[in-house]
């Protein structure tokens, strides 16, 4: 069984894994969900239920995490050894308030009973998802040069900062290019800005379904409008289509013949059964006559 060690690694920089004499603390107390919650929101670790810490570690997180759960509860009463309370998404959403510094905003019409209702909770739980939301936005606007934003009543505004972000971070990317290879085309046209992902995966989705649903000789001439960085293996995975089918569209769309219609090199084919049954009814009939 492998070692499991301190998840806080910041507390123990000086502390070795390797070696004839290890010195890193093992990890001997599991996180519960709020800890870890807690934890996370107040360092720049990442902490998840699946963590351990050491035992000096676990009681000093406690120690902060009780701290920060009487500063936001009620005045308190007579001190008592009863648990906490154990309504999981009230108090996960109470802590993740206390690191917003929204206590009182959230709180201040709440009454000093414990009970709170689903309806309230779910009330809390959506403004904090939106605060840390809005949060880390701030962050990825920061490292990329943009102002932050505060105002999210305007959704154009705010999805086409986000598309300008994502567009200064793939023109760093490409600029750790060493290649001499062609740069992929960004694409700055502001019709096309107000795309959203959950509509680029639905115009995906359709043209999955279109593929699906076409013809054999017309997803051949659908497949030429993959990118061209995709091969025969990922088409063909992608579509679901044969690899016969993958490797024609792509031979069209490297030869400049995207949408072009596949040539049929088999020789003299069949008629058509429905155009073969059309010819003999035609000379069958008792209008045509039997010279003819």
């Amino acid at each position: 069984m492998p070692t499991i060690w301190c998840a806080n690694s910041s507390a123990h920089d000086d502390k070795t894994k390797m070696g004839q004499k290890p010195n890193f603390p093992k990890g001997q107390r599991r996180l519960n969900h709020n800890l870890a919650t807690f934890l996370t929101n107040i360092s720049s670790l990442s902490f998840t239920e699946n963590d351990y810490l050491c035992t000096p570690c676990y009681q000093r997180s406690m120690e902060k995490f009780n701290e920060m759960y009487i500063s936001i509860s009620s005045p308190p009463a007579m001190e008592t050894d009863e648990p906490r309370p154990t309504r999981t998404a009230a108090t996960t959403a109470l802590s993740n308030i206390a690191t917003l510094n929204s206590f009182d905003m959230l709180l201040s019409d709440r009454n000093e009973s414990s009970d709170i209702s689903d309806d309230e909770i779910m009330d809390i739980e959506f403004r904090v998802n939106r605060e840390n939301s809005l949060a880390l936005l701030n962050k990825f606007f920061s490292l990329v040069g943009l102002s932050s934003v505060r105002d999210i009543r305007n959704q154009n505004i705010l999805r086409q900062k986000v598309n300008l972000g994502i567009i200064l971070i793939r023109k760093a990317a490409e600029e750790l290019y060493t290649e001499n290879q062609e740069k992929e085309e960004i694409i700055k046209s502001n019709n096309k800005s107000d795309i959203t992902i959950n509509d680029a995966n639905e115009l995906v989705t359709n043209f999955q379904l279109l593929v699906n649903m076409s013809d054999y000789p017309e997803q051949i001439r659908l497949l030429t409008l993959v990118p061209k960085a995709w091969g025969r293996v990922k088409t063909s995975t992608f579509f679901g289509c044969t690899d016969h089918q993958a490797r024609y569209g792509i031979y069209l769309r490297d030869a400049d013949q995207v949408l072009s219609y596949p040539i049929d090199c088999r020789g003299n084919l069949p008629f058509d059964p429905f155009i073969e049954q059309t010819v003999f009814n035609f000379y069958h009939t008792d209008e045509i006559s039997k010279v003819m």
